[in-house]
């Protein structure tokens, strides 16, 4: 598959941002349902070649505690398809699978196909251009990826000391976006 143009992601361009003026060791991934047997998993990136890395797993059962296990573990049949967001020109972003990985059992090229179509509308559809907690598996930070355990910073996504103060109030970066 060819690489694709994406249309202006500003939401993720901040919350990358934001993720990296935060901290440029410690990266969040997040993980996203795209179907009921598809979990898309995204990693802001600190380089200069590209912003994002991505993985998308299909596999009946996917959840995030799965992708903690070895691919031994997985129920069969399963695919991995992997890529990258680029950014060109401050604007636009690229989108570019790198490579596929799959349960020999029961491949399908049809399902692989599936898989990365399914990648490319969630980028393309606007999934990505606002925040929608419905659309993210939790209790983590989005901005450090650490557990949350309070049921203030699981309301807001963002752990107490990401979000600079313990009260209830909504962090600017959701408030924009909303």
């Amino acid at each position: 598959m060819r690489p694709t143009t994406l249309p202006p992601l500003p939401f993720l361009e901040q919350l990358h941002d934001t993720v990296r003026a935060h901290s440029e060791k410690r990266m969040p991934r997040w993980k996203i349902r795209l179907a009921p047997d598809v979990l898309l998993e995204l990693q802001p990136k600190v380089n200069r070649w590209y912003r994002f890395e991505f993985r998308a797993v299909q596999c009946e059962g996917v959840t995030p505690a799965l992708l903690t296990h070895s691919r031994s573990f997985w129920p069969k049949p399963w695919i991995v398809q992997s890529g990258r967001l680029y950014e060109i020109e401050g604007e636009a972003m690229i989108l570019r699978f790198s490579g596929a990985a799959w349960s020999w059992e029961g491949f399908d090229e049809a399902a692989r196909s599936r898989l990365k179509e399914l990648t490319v509308t969630a980028f393309t559809d606007g999934r990505f251009a606002t925040f929608s907690a419905t659309r993210l598996f939790h209790p983590y930070c989005l901005i450090c990826g650490k557990a949350l355990t309070d049921p203030v910073s699981m309301a807001r996504f963002i752990g107490p000391e990401c979000a600079g103060t313990s009260s209830p109030h909504i962090h600017r970066l959701l408030q924009n976006a909303a």
